[in-house]
């Protein structure tokens, strides 16, 4: 409230969640990510970077899925209160090249995204961005905040897990470093009976 009387709600906003995992998982993934297959960026996805063409890397690793789907389920069912089950269904690693960046995107078919952040990064490595629709009018401001930003950046550095609605449009900067930036990422879906009437579905 101010001294007019203004409440102002933050209407229909979307979750970004950060956290850290553990320092084992973080060693492991830099283990597997050594052994990866990669292919490279084209036109539509970035450039000076790729992806690994294993696009179900998890599968391969029960242990470390079962570990990203109870870690996920901590924010997405106890904060989130979503009264379902989850799944990660597809997940892979990307890598980006010094001078390389990748293009702004979403993910279609899945529910929630994440990113995994297991190696050492300098300041110069390039870095998550998250933005909506730019506004219609461009007005200048006093400093950004929760009713007026339409674009967040999150610096990449080790352990560090970002979880985000799929539908958010993401991409990265240009990669400054002389270091290659590797992260993993994957997708999240709902698991058993969702909804009513006819929205009634069980996700398998």
């Amino acid at each position: 409230m101010n001294d007019i009387g203004w409440e102002v709600l933050p209407l229909f906003s979307k979750p970004l969640a950060i956290s850290t995992i553990d320092d084992k998982v973080s060693e492991k993934l830099k283990s597997i990510c050594e052994g990866v297959t990669w292919e490279d960026d084209n036109s539509e996805t970035g450039y000076n970077g790729g992806w690994s063409s294993n696009r179900n890397i998890l599968d391969d690793h029960v242990e470390l899925k079962s570990y990203f789907e109870n870690f996920s389920k901590t924010c997405i069912l106890d904060i989130y209160e979503y009264s379902t089950d989850i799944q990660v269904t597809t997940s892979w690693f990307t890598r980006t090249l010094p001078n390389g960046y990748t293009k702004n995107h979403s993910h279609c078919n899945s529910w929630f995204s994440a990113v995994v952040y297991f190696d050492e990064y300098g300041e110069e490595s390039n870095k998550l961005i998250l933005n909506t629709d730019p506004p219609r009018l461009l007005i200048n401001k006093k400093s950004d905040n929760i009713f007026n930003g339409y674009s967040l950046t999150v610096p990449p550095r080790k352990n560090l897990i970002v979880l985000f609605p799929s539908e958010m449009r993401h991409e990265t900067n240009l990669n400054k470093s002389n270091q290659i930036r590797y992260c993993l990422a994957f997708n999240i879906m709902p698991k058993g009976d969702s909804g009513i009437g006819d929205s009634f579905y069980t996700y398998k």
